[in-house]
């Protein structure tokens, strides 16, 4: 039986620095003329076979990721590092400099993902207004089917390739690459086994056994499937990285069945798996892995919370860790203690688990036509992008729009208050406005104009990585690709809708609600001096910016008058949205709500708005009020909230919230709980907590230094409270606390 014990500072393997190698540029430009998914799949895995190796002094999981270099494969695309080759040009030797010019000269627009997606939308006539939104925005998050390459093994995932590759006379330079890939992946495995041996040579006797055992472990795992949980998590975990670090699945679902054979034959305890998982999680911490999933119905429908998801709720509780993102699904099945051991996890201000449920999110797939079976056994990808593990690509974003934005330009006829440029279509001069139904058509044709412009964004951003195979890798492991000869932007995934992140749907509605209810409705205030307002920004007009604060109906209050205009705004566009199509499957793109940072990237980009938002003031964060305007409560707030029909948007929906440190502690846990089951019932789909004072807030932001270990929930993701911009920090501490 393996004895191991949890260590509080475990010495991991520090993480790669640059080299002055690029060995994906020198086996990209070395295959010049090659087919292109072959010539991707030999530099990629050049620059595996080629990035150093290292084993920590105390790892019992081994693995870092490759070294940031100039050029290099991402899950997003091939990227180009201008700066870092500037700098190489300016510092490096002769050979250096050389290389850095032959690079320079040979990638920017001619095989840059980005360059080469920007300027195909533009001759395509999809004008880019980063104000307004942009397709292609990331295209990177996805779940691969980390149980098939666990249960077949690389051989046995080698073996399914070559007889595919029989029955597919067409598909031999496709085949061919993920052949290439199925040979990087044994060849990590050697690496890391003869470097564990070496390393085991001039180690202390006990850390030399542990050595011997790493190296037996992945030179096994070269040829064969893991038969232990150790072995699951050192494939997982290679895996892992050379899948770029993304998105970690329903690792409990995946593990479960390793840890429950090793339990029962004795060749484990618990505190043994804890132990190992602590290492998993301070591999992942370094990285910034997104995206654990736990508990939740498995396909069959029943409760899949198991005592492996018990053990990695206690790893995330005690190491509060910023990473990785941990998120806990949620059913009327699950029982109340999971409930209660993700409470007293959030009491030690992780901002982990989010809370995410089954009840809700299963319809929304659905609806888009995922079976049953298949909904059911859905994760995230990157902060909340709902993916179908191992079946799906998603887009995980695809792109984003800024409906404040459409609202600036349909007040406006088209034309940006903050550059004068016009971005928008001709939607008519608002003085000639009369009605609320004439300032909504406005609003709808700028919508619908972004969406045209953004749509063909997307579709090129995904035709474009399919043409240069950046996700051959993952193809390997997203269910048809193989069977198929098509990789996952090309048609091979078996489920393709795209996902379009939603941005300013409560800035607007609450900004329609005044024009509705204070302007045309009663004529209490002057359409034309609201307009003047505008573009003043507010300058002298106070007084009827205060009058707007005091009067008007927000969102976040439980009223219908402007929750019921959130729940249309959401639902024009993500209706619009159904009738685009993918190039990816020829599917329909939804909606999803979580903000990451842009309420205050699209804010600054964003003038003064009828709510009495300011030139360049934040947005609201995901589906909550805009921060500080929910004065009736919790229960309230939430009732808001699932107003807007989140079945729409089956790429995810985030509600944050901030509750004071002593709400999660003694009695009120068991009304907390009752209140977000009561959120869910009404169809609410995610809850994110950051459990912590104002005063703590404002204490870290006068003393950083002190309060590193202070984490909040940003859009979908946990950070550094201290590390975040200023505009951020001020958008957390407004955000209304609950429980003081």
């Amino acid at each position: 039986m393996e004895q191991l014990t949890i260590q509080s500072a475990i010495r991991i393997a520090p993480e790669a620095e640059y080299d002055g190698q690029e060995p994906f540029a020198e086996a990209f430009m070395a295959a010049e003329g090659a087919d292109p998914h072959v010539r991707y799949a030999r530099a990629h895995c050049a620059s595996w076979q080629m990035s150093p190796i290292s084993i920590g002094e105390d790892e019992l999981i081994v693995g870092i990721r490759r070294p940031h270099r100039v050029v290099d494969s991402a899950i997003i695309g091939l990227l180009y590092d201008e700066q870092l080759c500037r700098q190489l040009l300016e510092t490096g030797d002769d050979a250096t400099r050389e290389r850095m010019r032959r690079i320079c000269a040979y990638f920017p627009g001619r095989h840059v993902t980005a360059d080469l997606i920007h300027d195909e939308a533009v001759r395509r006539n999809a004008f880019w207004h980063l104000a307004v939104g942009n397709g292609a925005s990331y295209q990177g998050h996805l779940v691969v089917d980390y149980p098939k390459i666990l249960r077949l093994g690389i051989a046995g995932l080698r073996a399914e390739i070559i007889a595919a590759q029989q029955a597919h006379e067409d598909g031999a330079a496709f085949y061919q690459a993920l052949l290439l890939y199925c040979e990087n992946m044994a060849v990590l495995c050697r690496r890391y086994a003869q470097a564990a041996d070496e390393q085991a040579s001039q180690a202390s006797p006990a850390r030399a056994g542990t050595l011997r055992e790493i190296a037996n472990r992945c030179r096994r795992l070269a040829d064969h499937p893991p038969a232990t949980l150790h072995d699951a998590m050192q494939l997982y975990w290679f895996i892992f990285l050379l899948d770029g670090n993304d998105s970690v699945g329903r690792l409990d679902q995946y593990l479960f069945p390793y840890y429950q054979a090793d339990i029962q034959h004795g060749r484990l305890v618990p505190a043994a798996a804890k132990t190992l998982l602590t290492h998993l999680w301070r591999k992942m911490g370094q990285v910034m892995a997104w995206s654990v999933v736990l508990g939740g119905v498995t396909p069959d429908g029943i409760d899949g919370f198991n005592a492996f998801s018990a053990l990695c709720l206690e790893v995330t509780t005690e190491l509060h860790q910023a990473n990785p993102t941990v998120s806990l699904r949620l059913s009327s099945s699950t029982p109340r203690e999971v409930w209660r051991q993700a409470m007293r996890c959030l009491a030690t201000g992780s901002g982990m688990p989010a809370l995410v449920n089954d009840d809700a999110v299963i319809p929304a797939l659905l609806e888009m036509g995922v079976p049953l079976a298949d909904a059911r056994d859905y994760a995230m990808g990157g902060c909340i992008e709902f993916q179908i593990a191992g079946r799906s690509n998603f887009g995980g974003e695809d792109g984003q729009i800024n409906l404040a934005k459409c609202l600036e330009l349909a007040l406006h006829n088209g034309r940006c208050q903050l550059t004068g440029e016009q971005i928008g279509c001709a939607s008519g001069d608002p003085a000639d406005f009369t009605s609320y139904e004439d300032v909504w058509q406005a609003y709808c044709r700028q919508v619908e104009y972004a969406l045209d412009h953004i749509i063909v964004q997307c579709n090129v951003g995904q035709e474009i990585k399919h043409r240069q195979g950046i996700k051959l890798f993952r193809s390997l492991l997203i269910d048809d690709c193989v069977a198929n000869a098509r990789d996952c932007e090309g048609g091979g995934a078996r489920y393709g809708y795209g996902q379009l992140l939603t941005n300013g749907i409560i800035v607007v509605a609450d900004s329609l609600a005044v024009l509705r209810y204070l302007v045309f409705d009663n004529g209490s205030i002057p359409w034309l001096q609201l307009l003047a307002a505008l573009r003043a920004n507010w300058h002298g007009f106070e007084t009827l910016r205060q009058r707007i604060a005091a009067e008007a109906p927000r969102f976040g209050n439980d009223d219908p008058r402007v929750d019921g205009i959130a729940r249309q705004v959401a639902a024009q566009c993500w209706t619009q949205l159904r009738e685009y199509r993918t190039y990816r499957n020829n599917a329909p793109y939804t909606g999803l709500v979580v903000y990451f940072t842009r309420q205050h990237y699209f804010g600054v980009q964003t003038a003064a708005t009828p709510d009495g938002r300011a030139d360049r003031e934040v947005l609201e964060d995901s589906i909550g009020p805009w921060p500080g305007r929910d004065r009736r409560g919790l229960t309230a707030v939430l009732s808001s909230a699932a107003t807007v029909d989140q079945r729409q948007a089956a790429g995810g929906v985030i509600f944050n919230l901030k509750l004071n440190s002593d709400m999660l502690h003694g009695d009120t846990v068991e009304k907390i709980i009752d209140v977000i089951q009561g959120y869910f019932r009404m169809g609410g789909q995610q809850v994110q907590l950051t459990v912590t004072s104002a005063d703590d807030l404002r204490q870290a932001i006068a003393h950083p230094e002190q309060w590193q270990h202070l984490l909040v929930r940003v859009g979908g993701f946990c950070a550094q409270f201290v590390g975040l911009a200023v505009p951020l920090q001020e958008s957390i501490l407004q955000r209304t606390e609950y429980g003081r």
